[in-house]
């Protein structure tokens, strides 16, 4: 019998950024999707610019980084998932020769709050964990925004 190949193997990294410059963006409208039920239609986006610190393949390479509030995910809301329905992410990360791109959801109160706090300067780095099925995606595990007392720097050593 001839062996099984083996399945690629997953490999995990984690990013660190300094952040800066949140703006917000807020869209409310007649919702013109006719497979939706709600009458309205109502879109929010924070953005705000990340410079990569680590890994060193990325270090300097600036973006702007798009995070969305998503209400499935806020505590106690009526539409989080079932245990069944596990997510596949928080995020995503693509990383291209010509190509930078940091995105991901939040709980609104969360995204709204993350946004006040970097325009404040009480957030001023954020790190990130995810897995990278393949070469140039990786899909975030977790997103970790810091203050001030947390020095990315000495993390990384």
């Amino acid at each position: 019998m001839a062996p099984r190949s083996k399945k690629p193997s997953v490999k995990y990294e984690e990013f660190l950024f300094w952040v800066s410059r949140p703006s917000t963006y807020y869209n409310f409208g007649l919702q013109h999707d006719r497979r939706a039920d709600d009458p309205y239609y109502e879109s929010h986006t924070l953005q705000f610019d990340v410079d990569c610190i680590h890994p060193d393949r990325c270090k300097g390479r600036k973006t702007e980084a798009s995070f969305h509030p998503d209400p499935k995910m806020a505590a106690g809301s009526e539409f989080r998932r079932a245990p069944k329905d596990k997510p596949l992410a928080v995020g995503s990360i693509i990383v291209g020769k010509n190509r930078f791109e940091v995105s991901g959801f939040l709980p609104p109160d969360a995204c709204w709050n993350i946004g006040a706090a970097i325009a404040a300067g009480t957030i001023i780095s954020m790190s990130a964990n995810g897995r990278w099925p393949t070469r140039g995606h990786g899909y975030l595990n977790s997103i970790s925004f810091h203050g001030p007392e947390f020095d990315p720097i000495d993390y990384i050593g």
